[in-house]
């Protein structure tokens, strides 16, 4: 699952045809939605501060 706001880069047809190429769906906020896009930031956000913050060793 690949969820996104509405933005012109991920609604891009080469993006949304990777995607499908790669079986992996594709899930976007609603027009005029912007309180569902918050959610899914936290939680990215969640998950990288506290879940991922020491899995990398440098930016490479």
């Amino acid at each position: 699952m690949f969820h996104s706001d509405r933005g012109g880069e991920f609604a891009s047809e080469i993006l949304q045809n990777k995607l499908d190429n790669l079986n992996i769906q594709i899930s976007m906020s609603n027009p005029g939605c912007p309180c569902v896009n918050a959610i899914s930031e936290n939680m990215f956000k969640l998950l990288k501060t506290e879940c991922l913050k020491d899995y990398y060793k440098d930016v490479n």
